[in-house]
């Protein structure tokens, strides 16, 4: 019953449970009903792999957003991958050769 209180009824099959801080535990607040596919997606260390399912399209996003002043993390958390993934992009040391 508590569960069910805290998470809802799962959304479909194709939906796991996942933490919305890589960092904390598996508590109200936390967790988060997701697509499996994009769950996979992520890489074990924590951190988003931004080669699964980004474009250049999203590079050009990552910037814009970054010029109106939004933080890494609310960028991420926009775009679906971690505020790290947003950081290696703005320091150019993933997806250069978009910018």
């Amino acid at each position: 019953m508590n569960f069910l209180s805290d998470m809802g009824v799962r959304p479909g099959s194709e939906y796991v449970i996942s933490r919305k801080e890589d960092t904390g535990n598996y508590e109200p607040g936390n967790c988060e009903w997701k697509l499996k596919f994009d769950n996979d997606s992520e890489a074990k260390t924590g951190s988003r792999n931004p080669n699964t399912h980004f474009k250049e399209r999203d590079i050009k996003v990552v910037f814009d957003l970054s010029g109106q002043g939004l933080s890494q993390r609310e960028i991420g958390r926009r775009l679906g991958v971690h505020q790290s993934t947003i950081s290696r992009i703005l320091n150019k040391k993933n997806w250069d050769h978009v910018v």
